[in-house]
């Protein structure tokens, strides 16, 4: 009887902490989609206060410092957040070097670590960056963060330091990502950028467009707003 209530116990605790999980993942969606400043800070000091966390809890919570640093933080604090989640998904990719997810974040967070970089700096930097991303695309099933690693990567040889910019690679990775962010707003403005770049005006313009033809994403709503807004400007210089 005893081991039965024991299991029974242990059975109410795993279900508790997988709906603890998926609760924190629905909030961490909402929070990015809407570019909820409130939310995600609540979010943040939530999953910071939990004793002993899962990595997926740490990357959850990582992805969060990400986030807010790009869209929420002061421009003082920016520098702050990116660290933080540079750090954690570091941490987690010690505890597991197949974590796919942890790579992206990482990536990602040391993309706009470099910002803060001198010309340098940043080129010391890029390999560990193409190395946390390829590792990415490697591990990664999830096909929104797979098109979204691939797009990181067009940007990258789209925005490099001089000269290991790559134009044409740039293009090749932003049509992988096509593949999985076809409904993003977000990938076309890239794409409109780039052939903006490449002196291809009518392929911008037809990239560009299709921006302000689109449906908004659900997971980045507020993205799309900004994406829309700024491909007008780009559309009429």
């Amino acid at each position: 009887m005893k081991k039965i209530i024991a299991i029974f116990i242990l059975l109410i605790f795993n279900i508790s902490l997988a709906v603890g999980l998926e609760n924190y993942k629905l909030l961490f969606i909402e929070a990015r989609s809407n570019q909820d400043k409130k939310l995600m800070q609540d979010l943040i000091t939530t999953l910071e206060n939990l004793k002993n966390p899962s990595l997926t809890l740490k990357l959850i919570l990582a992805e969060c410092y990400l986030e807010y640093g790009i869209w929420g933080a002061e421009e003082k604090y920016k520098r702050s957040y990116f660290e933080k989640a540079f750090n954690l998904s570091q941490e987690v990719i010690k505890a597991d070097d197949k974590n796919g997810l942890a790579y992206y974040i990482a990536g990602i967070s040391l993309s706009r670590l470099m910002g803060y970089m001198n010309v340098f700096q940043k080129v010391s930097k890029l390999t560990q960056f193409d190395d946390l991303m390829n590792k990415a695309l490697k591990y990664i099933d999830n096909e929104i963060y797979k098109g979204l690693t691939l797009m990181g990567l067009g940007v990258r040889f789209m925005e490099p330091p001089w000269p290991f910019g790559d134009l044409k690679k740039a293009e090749m990775y932003l049509l992988e990502a096509e593949k999985y962010l076809y409904d993003y707003s977000g990938l076309y403005l890239q794409m409109g950028r780039l052939y903006i770049k490449m002196g291809q005006k009518d392929k911008a313009e037809k990239m560009l467009r299709r921006v302000l033809d689109m449906n908004p994403h659900p997971l980045f709503l507020k993205a799309h707003q900004e994406n829309v807004e700024e491909a007008k400007i780009l559309l009429n210089n």
